[in-house]
């Protein structure tokens, strides 16, 4: 089904909006970084976010995963691609 203009530039502005939002929040020790996480959920399950340059979708909150609003598996995710092989549960 070919989309309208409108979803083109809706799509356009989620994408070009959430890359700006990521670079914002990740690292930061804000609700900004779990705004993100879940802007960034919805916009994965709707087919419109493309990973970021580090190989995934979230920003790391530095306060921890409590205050990311990501899950265990996506905070995995998260710092696998960012820092690499370790044990992850240490740290949660």
């Amino acid at each position: 089904m070919k989309k309208s203009k409108r979803e083109e530039l809706l799509e356009y502005i989620i994408r070009e909006t959430l890359w700006m939002a990521r670079r914002y929040a990740d690292r930061r020790m804000s609700y900004a970084t779990s705004m993100y996480n879940n802007a960034a959920r919805i916009a994965q399950s709707l087919e419109i976010l493309d990973k970021n340059p580090d190989g995934t979708w979230w920003a790391e909150d530095l306060d921890g995963i409590s205050f990311s609003g990501l899950s265990e598996e996506e905070w995995e995710d998260l710092a696998k691609a960012k820092y690499g092989p370790f044990d992850y549960k240490e740290v949660l």
